[in-house]
C-alpha cells in the first residue's frame, strides 16, 4: 500500500472522529437553534412567513378572499473558521490520529463548537441581512429588552421578575410556548444568582425541582444553558433567551481536514480542519434580551 494511501486513510479516519467528537462535544447552544446545510459560497435565504387570520363569511357565494401573507427574508452569510495542530513524529501518529478518544480530535470539536456558539451568540442581538436580496438590515428592538432593574429598586442580577418577565414577553408576542420550549443561555454568575433565590431553589417553590448535583437546570418552563461566552457590555451581561425557531445556524459543507508532513517542521505532521458557518436572528419576537448586573 503507498504511502498517499496511508495517508488518505489517515484523512479520512481523522475526519470521522472529529465528527463523532463533535457530535458528543461539539458547541453547548447548537443543539437548541434551528439549523440548515447548505452548498455554494453565496448567502442563503432564510424565510420567515408572518401571522394571518381567517375571515368569517357573511352571505352566501362570497368572493373567494385573499389572504397576502407577510414574508420576511433573512439571510445567512458564512465566514470560514479554521485550526491546526502539528504532531512530533516522534509519536505513533496512526493511532493519534485514528483513535476516537485522541485529544486531537477532542480539541479541534471543543474549538469548532466555541465558534459556533459564539457564532449564534453574537446574532441574537446584532443587526440581521434582511429583505429580497439580502441588502437590508433589521435592528433587534429595544421592546425585547428585560430591564436590568426589574425585580429590584436598582441593577440586580437574574432573579425571578426577570424570568416572570421573559415568559410574559413570549406570551405577549404570541410565541406558543405549549409547542416551544425556552432557553436561556447564562453564565457562572447568572446561575449563582439563582442558587441565591430561595423560590429556586427551594421544593416548597417549585415541585419540578430545578437543581441536579447543585446545578440549575430548568425553572418556570425556561431551560438553562451554561456558556461563559455570554456577551457581557460593561457591567451587564446580555442574557439571551430565545426558542429554537427563532435563529438559524447554517453550515455550509462538511468539515475539511487535511493531513500532511511539513518539510519546514523537520517533516512533522500537520493536522489542519476547516468549516463555513454562519447564523441569523429570524424573529425578532421570539429572542428577548435579559440585562444582568456584574
Amino acid at each position: 500500500m503507498s504511502n498517499a494511501t496511508i495517508e488518505q486513510g489517515y484523512i479520512q479516519q481523522y475526519r470521522a472522529n472529529i465528527q463523532l467528537a463533535l457530535q458528543a462535544q461539539g458547541g453547548k447552544l447548537v443543539p437548541f437553534v434551528d439549523s440548515g446545510r447548505y452548498q455554494g459560497k453565496q448567502a442563503m435565504v432564510v424565510e420567515e412567513i408572518g401571522e394571518t387570520t381567517t375571515r368569517t363569511r357573511t352571505a352566501r357565494h362570497e368572493a373567494t378572499p385573499r389572504m397576502d401573507l407577510d414574508h420576511a427574508p433573512r439571510w445567512v452569510t458564512p465566514v470560514m473558521e479554521d485550526w491546526a495542530t502539528i504532531i512530533d513524529k516522534k509519536y505513533d501518529v496512526v493511532k493519534r490520529l485514528t483513535d476516537p478518544t485522541s485529544q486531537y480530535a477532542s480539541s479541534a470539536a471543543k474549538a469548532f463548537g466555541r465558534s459556533k456558539d459564539q457564532a449564534i451568540l453574537d446574532a441574537f442581538f446584532a443587526a440581521s441581512r434582511s429583505g429580497q436580496d439580502g441588502s437590508g438590515t433589521t435592528a433587534f428592538p429595544a421592546s425585547q429588552d428585560i430591564a436590568v432593574d426589574v425585580g429590584a429598586a436598582a441593577a440586580t442580577g437574574l432573579n425571578v421578575a426577570k424570568l416572570r418577565a421573559v415568559r410574559k414577553l413570549f406570551t405577549e408576542n404570541h410565541v406558543d410556548l405549549d409547542q416551544e420550549q425556552i432557553y436561556m443561555a447564562i453564565t457562572a454568575q447568572q446561575e449563582d444568582d439563582l442558587l441565591a433565590d430561595i423560590q429556586v431553589t427551594s421544593r416548597d417553590y417549585s415541585p419540578d425541582y430545578a437543581l441536579k448535583d447543585g446545578k440549575i437546570t430548568h425553572f418556570m418552563g425556561i431551560r438553562f444553558v451554561s456558556s461563559q461566552l455570554v456577551t457581557k457590555n460593561g457591567t451587564t451581561r446580555e442574557v439571551p433567551a430565545w426558542v429554537k425557531s427563532g435563529l438559524h445556524l447554517g453550515i455550509w459543507d462538511e468539515m475539511e481536514v487535511e493531513v500532511s508532513k511539513r518539510d519546514d517542521l523537520s517533516y512533522n505532521w500537520q493536522i489542519y480542519a476547516s468549516q463555513h458557518f454562519g447564523a441569523t436572528r429570524t424573529n425578532e419576537k421570539k429572542i428577548v434580551r435579559v440585562l444582568c448586573a456584574e
